[in-house]
């Protein structure tokens, strides 16, 4: 049973509502964060988002003449199919199935908005919770109690605090199996409160809304 979502995206820029979304990484996941399934897409931005940052474009380092000539590239309609094929079989049957898996990601209202440009919300949300679990709020959350340092952050501090494989950073697929293993982490921080206390049996439930 898919537990999880776990994506992430690049994109031409910051604005969901101008910037393109150019690749894009989904993968399904069971309660015990191993990979079910996964969906790996290059997206050929068009007329509709044309504005690119270049700013983004030096932090992805995505070439985009060889992007878009990249056979395996698709456009926003072809992306989306196979966003919903993969949705329809990992995911949830209808909008009120109350085990529909939870998006999962660091930073993740981000890469939510920019999946709109591939798929309809009624779409998403026949498969996939309305509540999302963001790494970055749980990780905010656990420095206000003190729990983490100051330093932590970005997925980058929390692969280096966690000692946890690095791999190549601003790349959508790479940066979503870090932040799995991030979650793992965070799991097992929760967890070793002690089984018999308040905060271990509550902690997790609390930050998956």
């Amino acid at each position: 049973m898919t537990k999880y979502i776990a994506f992430d995206s690049e994109t031409g820029g910051l604005d969901c509502h101008k910037n393109p979304i150019l690749t894009a990484y989904f993968a399904a996941l069971d309660k015990d964060l191993n990979i079910l399934g996964e969906l790996d897409l290059l997206i050929r931005p068009d007329a509709q988002y044309p504005f690119i940052d270049p700013g983004a474009m030096e932090v992805n380092k995505i070439d985009l003449e060889a992007h878009n000539l990249d056979p395996r590239s698709l456009s926003r309609q072809e992306a989306g199919m196979a966003l919903q094929a993969f949705l329809a079989k990992y995911g949830g049957k209808n909008s009120r199935d109350k085990n529909r898996p939870k998006p999962l990601g660091h930073n993740v209202g981000f890469d939510l908005g920019f999946k709109g440009q591939i798929i309809a919300e009624q779409d998403w949300s026949k498969h996939v919770h309305y509540s999302s679990i963001c790494t970055k709020v749980i990780t905010d959350f656990f420095k206000d109690c003190g729990i983490f340092p100051d330093h932590v952050g970005n997925l980058g501090s929390l692969v280096k605090y966690f000692n946890i494989k690095e791999r190549p950073a601003h790349n959508a697929k790479e940066d979503t199996l870090m932040m799995i293993d991030v979650y793992g982490k965070i799991m097992e921080v929760a967890k070793s409160f002690g089984s018999g206390s308040s905060i271990s049996l509550d902690l997790l439930s609390m930050l998956e809304k």
